[in-house]
């Protein structure tokens, strides 16, 4: 798997802040579905899975555990889990 121009600018991003950014405010806009077109493809979940494989490339665990707390906090938007969000992601893992 080589990763994409893309991944990399998500990856390099987050050295110099901290943070993912992995929302594209244009191209990730969900709309209903009027049963004619494609479904919407949310391409989010797509860089945040190369993205997770980039860190386990890269063997930075920093970065992969924040990929993972974001693929956690996009399921709990996509399934309305907002509780998840008072729980530490340690203590979840430990009592499921």
């Amino acid at each position: 798997m080589d990763a994409t121009h893309e991944t990399f600018e998500i990856y390099r991003n987050f050295l110099y802040t901290g943070k993912l950014f992995t929302h594209d405010a244009h191209g990730d806009q969900d709309y209903a579905d009027n049963g004619n077109d494609e479904a919407h493809e949310d391409r989010e979940w797509v860089r945040l899975a190369l993205a997770y494989f980039l860190g386990l490339k890269l063997g930075d665990e920093k970065f992969c555990n924040a990929v993972l707390d974001g693929l956690v906090e996009k399921m709990a938007e996509a399934v309305g889990l907002a509780f998840l969000f008072f729980f530490p992601l340690n203590f979840l893992q430990a009592n499921i």
